[in-house]
């Protein structure tokens, strides 16, 4: 275990490293740090976290590497478009539907995932021209007010909805699944939604889960199961993530 002296001293180091490429396009760093790209022309589709290593020097110095995993430090990379809006949210693993229902709050996995959750956004604004300028880096722990108070409410209506019924409807249409968990577009700290991109409502099958009580559907297929739903993960909300990097743009 580190001290918490020496923590910081690797925090501060990660964002100074940063630091010293910033105003710095994408494109430029690919060429300064010798990154090149195949024969047809594309770069790795890990390019972002190939920067990464180089501006931190991972790929050259373990030690720093082996720091970072020992403090749970991860290292997120955002794009901020020309619209100022972001991509990427920041996903948590899939969580069980019948154990979510049993905890209490104090003591719950999301709880304990977001206490420990340390970040560095590294962070990158789109040009007029389409390349992504380095802006800097920041290191972020959510604040206990955000934890206790907003998602400890989405949390609280999620444990509410499973123990009702979950409902969910089917748009034979769109061939798609509708259900009454927080949504994205609602812009509150979290949101649920799957995290893997296959789905499933069929009982046992390797992308659903169990729910605790018979989900309450509308137009359901003959073959979909009442208590089986495709699997689901807390996110925390790319609206909520812009602001949290808003000050380095």
């Amino acid at each position: 275990m580190y001290s918490t002296d020496e923590s910081d001293d690797l925090k501060r180091k990660l964002i100074e490293e940063v630091n010293n490429y910033v105003g710095q396009t994408e494109s430029s760093l690919v060429e300064y740090f010798g990154i090149r790209p195949n024969y047809l022309g594309q770069y790795p589709k890990n390019i972002k976290r190939m920067l990464v290593d180089r501006m931190l020097n991972l790929d050259l110095d373990k030690n720093i590497r082996k720091k970072i995993k020992a403090l749970g430090l991860k290292i997120r990379t955002i794009r901020v478009n020309k619209n100022t809006g972001i991509k990427e949210s920041v996903s948590f693993p899939a969580f069980s539907f019948t154990e979510l229902v049993t905890e209490e709050w104090s003591e719950c996995k999301l709880r304990e995932e977001l206490e420990n959750l340390s970040l560095l956004f590294i962070v990158y604004r789109e040009t007029v021209n389409g390349d992504y300028l380095l802006c800097g880096a920041k290191y972020w722990e959510m604040p206990a007010a955000d934890l206790e108070g907003p998602v400890r409410a989405v949390w609280e209506q999620t444990k509410g909805a499973l123990l009702s019924g979950i409902n969910l409807e089917y748009d034979d249409v769109r061939n798609r699944v509708s259900n009454n968990f927080v949504k994205a577009s609602e812009k509150r700290v979290v949101h649920i939604r799957p995290h893997a991109s296959k789905s499933s409502y069929m009982a046992y099958n390797p992308y659903a889960d169990k729910l605790p009580v018979p989900a309450k559907w509308v137009n359901k297929p003959m073959n979909f199961s009442d208590q089986w739903m495709t699997k689901q993960s807390f996110w925390l909300n790319k609206s909520y993530i812009f602001q949290q990097i808003e000050s380095l743009l």
